[in-house]
């Protein structure tokens, strides 16, 4: 039997998590509205934040709208360097149980060990 200071320890801790977990998303929400990015975008078609509206998010997004840059990632071609002398990729892995969650922007990965 659980003694009850071991199980109010545990609600304190447990409540302490999820209290802190929840502070944290406005406070990443709030990191890319300083830099002048909306907070959300999708990939989903047809969606109010998807591809074909990401020029109306966000100024800074302007030429995904104009079909110049269809990504609101600043990812920089010219800068990139290729190195056609690398070995092949080598994956070394142990399998294991694990769930792959896809929220529209992101894919993340929950592996159980």
């Amino acid at each position: 039997m659980v003694s009850s200071h071991a199980a109010i320890v545990f609600f304190l801790v447990a409540a302490s998590s999820l209290l802190s977990y929840g502070e944290a998303a406005p406070k990443m929400t709030a990191v890319a509205a300083d830099y002048g990015y909306p907070a959300d975008y999708g990939y989903a078609a047809g969606s109010k934040l998807g591809p074909e509206n990401w020029g109306k998010l966000s100024p800074a997004y302007k030429l995904c709208g104009d079909g110049k840059k269809q990504s609101p990632i600043d990812i920089v071609t010219k800068q990139a360097i290729s190195n056609p002398n690398l070995d092949s990729l080598n994956r070394t892995y142990t399998a294991s149980d694990g769930t792959l969650v896809n929220n529209g922007k992101d894919i993340l990965a929950s592996h159980l060990t």
